[in-house]
């Protein structure tokens, strides 16, 4: 696995992975606003996606957020 080092401000030096690294993103900010987090009014919800365990998964998230959720019918 490939490491990469950054600088704290202790001027130490510590390892982090790629994954790590491409999660530390400066990005300045001009306005002063602080950006908002975006909520769906409403979530879709397929069949074939509730087939699946990351489907069963978002629909656990999506229900404990409390946001409306409609289950789809399967068209065929």
């Amino acid at each position: 696995m490939l490491n990469l080092t950054t600088q704290a401000s202790t001027q130490a030096s510590t390892q982090v992975s790629p994954v790590e690294a491409s999660m530390q993103v400066s990005s300045p900010v001009t306005s002063g606003v602080q950006p908002r987090l975006w909520m769906p009014e409403r979530v879709l919800v397929t069949p074939a996606a509730l087939e699946e365990p990351w489907g069963q998964q978002i629909l656990q998230r999506v229900e404990k957020l409390g946001l409306p959720i409609k289950k789809l019918a399967n068209i065929q």
